[in-house]
């Protein structure tokens, strides 16, 4: 718990640092992917927002905040699929049709869901809930340590 909340709090640390940089609308370059990419690979790490990560690294690299969030929700895409997929293989799963009609439901919700969070985050800095959620954490896991709650 500890280990997710200090990840936490350095994602909040990467949005604070990221978003005060000048950023502008430009094209994604291959060696920005690059360092998407690798960015991405960090979010393994137990608490460290893969999300926060990748919007950070795009703020870094000079792009402005909605262009950074539209890249992170598009490249999570096949992140989400491959291990969906390696999941489904993991389990010997097979294909059923009935699951169509969830999946177009997932994919209208999930692009709403996209268009509001884009909205969403041209007005509150993310790094104040993501450090605050870890400082929540560490609270919570100090309190439960004093009164052996776990």
């Amino acid at each position: 718990m500890l280990l997710i909340a200090f990840f936490l709090i350095l994602t909040g640390i990467f949005q604070w640092t990221a978003k005060k940089k000048k950023n502008t609308e430009k094209e994604l370059m291959f060696k920005d992917s690059i360092y998407l990419g690798i960015a991405q690979g960090f979010t393994a790490i137990p608490g460290l927002s893969r999300s926060g990560t990748t919007v950070s690294t795009l703020l870094f690299r000079g792009y402005s905040a909605r262009e950074a969030l539209r890249v992170s929700f598009l490249v999570s895409i096949p992140a989400v699929f491959g291990v969906e997929v390696l999941l489904g293989l993991l389990k010997n799963s097979t294909f059923d049709i009935m699951i169509i009609p969830g999946i177009i439901a997932s994919l209208i919700f999930g692009l709403l869901t996209i268009k509001s969070l884009v909205k969403l985050a041209e007005k509150i800095n993310f790094g104040y809930f993501c450090s605050g959620f870890g400082f929540i954490i560490i609270l919570f896991v100090i309190i439960s340590s004093l009164y052996n709650i776990f």
